[in-house]
């Protein structure tokens, strides 16, 4: 069966590509998206589709409002425990960037060892991360263990600090 015009009847792909350049006139006359949807209801078969999942267009909330407690927790060390290099630090972090950094200080101030660690899961979720840090001290001594997100302004976001005692490695 082909379309008909004057008593002329065509098959073929002739019919189909009329009928794109009729959905083109559409679409030019009246407007894209009008005509994209034509077309893609003239291309696409016949079948029963569920209504599409209505999408939140509300802003986003801030971090803070959508996490349950803090949005770093240090798990490993724990707070006035030993600590022996290489220093293992653990916990879960909830941050924009996806990236915590994790450091080691001296009694002083001065930073021993930092690394930056991703977490987990990535950005926007909470997810655990892990992180191994080398460090020197000639004898037991005081220190911090801190855990925070570096901010793209180079500050510190959502920081975390854990008294240790700080001993001499292998």
């Amino acid at each position: 069966m082909g379309i008909g015009c004057r008593g002329r009847r065509w098959a073929g792909p002739f019919p189909v590509i009329w009928l794109i350049l009729l959905m083109t006139v559409v679409a030019c006359s009246s407007g894209l998206e009008e005509g994209g949807r034509a077309l893609r209801s003239a291309a696409a078969p016949s079948r029963t589709m569920a209504s599409p999942t209505p999408v939140d267009t509300s802003p986003a909330p801030s971090l803070e409002a959508t996490q349950e407690g803090p949005a770093i927790r240090v798990g490993r060390p724990r707070p006035r425990t030993e600590v022996l290099s290489p220093a293992l630090v653990r916990g879960t972090a909830f941050t924009a960037s996806g990236l915590v950094s994790v450091r080691i200080l001296d009694a002083g101030g001065t930073e021993l060892a930092a690394i930056n660690v991703e977490v987990g899961c990535g950005a926007g979720c909470r997810g655990g991360f892990e992180a191994r840090l080398a460090f020197f001290v000639p004898s037991a001594s005081r220190g911090t263990v801190q855990v925070f997100e570096p901010a793209p302004d180079g500050g510190v976001r959502g920081l975390v600090e854990v008294p240790v005692t700080l001993v001499p490695g292998v």
